[in-house]
């Protein structure tokens, strides 16, 4: 059973510019910093390690000293406005339109809730 978004925990507004796409450091997926650095775009599907579909990404947060994606958004694909927090450590791999994560359904549920600039 998912949380529903008012019982999941909130992320307080992080001053990352909020993007369409951007690169990952090398070193998530497990590559050296010489390594290609692989792309998350808008609109990719994101499964877990259950293979659940957690959703969408809706967009990427981006470090702006290293303009380098720091988190994913999700949309769960439950279609609730409840964009799920996604750090990047949780990536598995990226296979051309979907991100794997080492991360099942459930432990996505109780990922921070991300809330914009209010």
């Amino acid at each position: 059973m998912q949380d529903s978004p008012a019982s999941a925990p909130m992320l307080a507004y992080q001053p990352h510019p909020l993007m369409e796409h951007g690169r990952l450091p090398a070193w998530v997926l497990g590559g050296s910093t010489e390594s290609a650095q692989p792309e998350v775009w808008r609109g990719m599907l994101v499964l877990a390690s259950d293979s659940a579909l957690v959703g969408r990404v809706a967009a990427v947060l981006l470090d702006a000293e290293a303009q380098l994606v720091c988190e994913l958004l999700v949309l769960p694909a439950a279609l609730t406005l409840a964009y799920r927090c996604v750090p990047i450590t949780r990536i598995e791999r990226i296979d051309r339109c979907t991100v794997f994560l080492h991360t099942t359904g459930a432990q996505i549920a109780q990922l921070p809730i991300w809330i914009g600039k209010t």
